[in-house]
């Protein structure tokens, strides 16, 4: 008999999870509890003066030993066992609750892992269901290598000897897909996170603007103009330039070790520096797939594939499954060939009319509208029309790259926001189907389409934008039939 299921009889008696998860609840706990309590002290610095005193050591302690005292309270009254082809649980003292799950239902069984499960060999295991969608049905933390990949095997009904080493098999290098640090580096670059992390920046800096002493400011004023622009330029470029080398680490950090493997009837994904996230896929799971070149990769010929997924719960915090996160253009469907073959599309797509290239630039130039009235209040505004060539060429390539076609049973779109978005759906896997006119569509024989793919964490909707109205209405003919 296989050592794993050997593993998977010896839990049926209940059992705790591993003592560490007390200290690292308790640091989770812990950094909730800071963050008002840090709020508050820097309001009150601000308005008082900043004053260290024991106090501060003593309330942070007394703030970790509550943290303690709280998880070490879950970790004593949470149970596991696996019995009759079902994972159970019980927590809870005043409250109890009995959960269980049985293998039948399961969706997906992932393991994660952060730095100091790895250190003590330990991981986290997320058992997903279709019911699931922001949280996993059940969360087992701490859990020894060898016992979570007993159970992940058991849930999923796999036959697979798993010897119980705790060799980290998240390391190996192996497999259909391996993204190495050149790759990620180029991925990093071109994912236009630079993006979010200036925003992000952006709003914590002018929580600290403030604080610039006013003389600083004073000077930059008086200097004159030329030297503000100069200044204000330099400062500018920095920033940019610290929030991309930023959102470049951030992106290797996420993504290291990225590694894909299939086994004919599921996909495993494992990424992950500081924390190592394991999806293992079924293929049935899979709702769409869409191909994305940011207006960035287009260029180098580089996209990312991603997966939309129905049931479970979110596998990435508010993000989709990346399949591949970085690959040249001509390379996606072969590799999809090996993975998704009913997803392959070698074909042209159906161009839109040349006529509504009119409606595609009012949409792309409307925003230079507000440049007039902003210069009846000043006459700086009218630099806002240095934006008009990129916005004319932004709202070409959306005239350009908007397109459809039909592959059988298989409807693919191509849109564009700034990123272009391919996406191939198959007939079944349409939640929605609906075709808008608005009163100056109608006037030119237009309409657009709009096809609804209900993933996890939320719904994928694709759209093609002023396409023929009879073309649309053929399409709307093709989903309605019944088969």
């Amino acid at each position: 008999m296989p050592d794993w299921h050997v593993s998977v009889m010896k839990m049926s008696e209940p059992r705790r999870q591993h003592p560490l998860v007390i200290l690292v609840n308790a640091l989770k706990g812990l950094r909730h509890m800071l963050l008002p309590a840090a709020a508050v002290f820097v309001v009150r610095g601000l308005d008082q003066g900043f004053v260290w005193s024991w106090w501060i050591l003593l309330a942070v302690a007394g703030l970790f030993a509550l943290s303690v005292i709280v998880a070490l309270w879950r970790w004593f009254f949470f149970w596991y066992y696996y019995q009759d082809n079902a994972l159970h649980t019980k927590s809870g003292c005043f409250i109890k609750k009995h959960r269980h799950i049985k293998r039948e239902r399961v969706q997906t069984v992932n393991l994660r892992a952060g730095l100091i499960y790895r250190a003590f060999s330990l991981a986290t295991l997320n058992i997903e269901t279709a019911g699931g969608y922001q949280e996993p049905e059940i969360k087992v933390e701490a859990l020894t290598l060898p016992t979570a990949r007993a159970l992940q095997a058991e849930l999923k009904g796999s036959k697979k000897e798993n010897s119980g080493e705790e060799e980290d098999v998240e390391e190996k290098e192996t497999g259909l897909y391996h993204a190495d640090l050149k790759t990620l580096f180029v991925a990093g670059m071109t994912s236009g996170g630079v993006g979010v992390v200036m925003s992000i920046a952006l709003a914590v800096f002018s929580q600290f603007f403030f604080l610039i002493p006013d003389d600083w400011i004073e000077d930059v004023v008086t200097a004159g103009i030329g030297a503000a622009l100069l200044v204000l330029a330099l400062v500018l470029f920095s920033f940019f330039l610290a929030s991309w080398i930023v959102s470049i680490v951030r992106y290797i950090i996420r993504y290291a070790f990225f590694t894909v493997d299939f086994d004919g009837e599921e996909l495993q994904i494992t990424h992950g520096l500081i924390i190592r996230r394991q999806l293992s896929l079924k293929l049935y799971r899979v709702q769409a797939v869409s191909i994305i070149e940011g207006i960035i990769r287009q260029p180098f010929g580089f996209a990312t594939v991603e997966l939309e997924v129905a049931g479970g719960s979110a596998y990435d915090e508010g993000t989709r499954v990346t399949l591949f996160p970085l690959l040249r253009r001509n390379q996606v469907d072969d590799m999809l060939a090996q993975t998704l073959p009913s997803f392959v599309y070698r074909g042209s797509l159906n161009e839109i009319p040349p006529r509504a290239l009119r409606r595609y630039l009012f949409r792309g130039l409307a925003p230079l509208l507000v440049v007039p009235i902003g210069a009846y209040f000043h006459p700086l505004a009218w630099l806002g029309l240095v934006l008009a060539p990129p916005l004319f060429a932004l709202a070409w390539l959306r005239y350009k790259d908007a397109g459809y076609a039909l592959d059988n049973d298989r409807l693919i779109t191509r849109s564009r926001v700034l990123s272009r978005t391919t996406g191939r759906v198959a007939r079944p896997q349409i939640q929605a189907f609906a075709v808008n006119r608005n009163i100056l569509q109608r006037l030119r024989r237009l309409a657009t389409i709009q096809q609804t793919v209900v993933s996890a964490p939320s719904k994928m909707v694709y759209q093609v934008k002023d396409l023929e109205a009879g073309d649309a209405v053929g399409l709307f003919s093709w989903f309605s039939r019944s088969e």
